[in-house]
């Protein structure tokens, strides 16, 4: 049995490289703790710290995002989805490859994607189910933890487009056999075309 603590620790944090090598770096930020633009300097370095070998051309290196998921808006900002990239101040842009975005789950979702939006109110719930962790029982924490992965995966399936690189998540960040993170995966799939 994997104990609460771990599965807060693996839901609030993964990472992974789709099919063409870009990486990504998700993280659920509950609190602010005024360090965004600091955390996002950092993971972009570890995450592009072994992308290349010596003598490697530097355009192989692949796009780099880290996205926090937050309740509230944790800059001045208060767009539902900011994404920043390298600018200069004339405005032009450097192409670097490297985005950082924050997902606001309070901030103004106008124009957004439906799937936007979905990511929005299920960082909204994760907010409401914190308070409420405390008063339930044994079986409702089992139950919600089965419920937060399954409506994860059809977000990673979205950013990712890959089932293997879904699986293959499930199995590293939550301790899962291959043939739980399949379950997982399949009934996931199954609630999605049910609607």
């Amino acid at each position: 049995m994997v104990s609460k603590q771990k599965i807060r620790q693996k839901l609030a944090q993964a990472d992974f490289t789709d099919a063409y090598g870009n990486q990504f770096d998700i993280e659920l930020q509950m609190t602010n703790e005024h360090n965004v633009a600091q955390r996002s300097k950092y993971y972009h370095a570890l995450m592009v710290n072994h992308m290349l070998t010596a003598g490697e051309e530097y355009q192989a290196l692949k796009a780099t995002y880290f996205i926090f998921l937050c309740p509230a808006s944790f800059t001045d900002a208060d767009q539902a989805i900011t994404h920043y990239e390298m600018v200069s101040r004339q405005g032009n842009h450097l192409n670097d490859g490297t985005h950082t975005l924050i997902l606001n789950a309070s901030g103004n979702w106008a124009g957004v994607s439906d799937e936007g939006r979905k990511v929005g109110i299920k960082i909204g719930e994760r907010r409401g189910k914190k308070a409420g962790i405390k008063e339930g029982c044994k079986e409702g924490r089992k139950q919600g933890t089965d419920e937060a992965i399954i409506k994860l995966i059809p977000d990673l399936v979205a950013l990712t487009n890959d089932c293997q690189a879904v699986i293959n998540i499930l199995m590293k960040k939550m301790d899962l056999s291959q043939a739980q993170a399949e379950s997982y995966y399949q009934r996931a799939m199954e609630k999605e075309e049910r609607g």
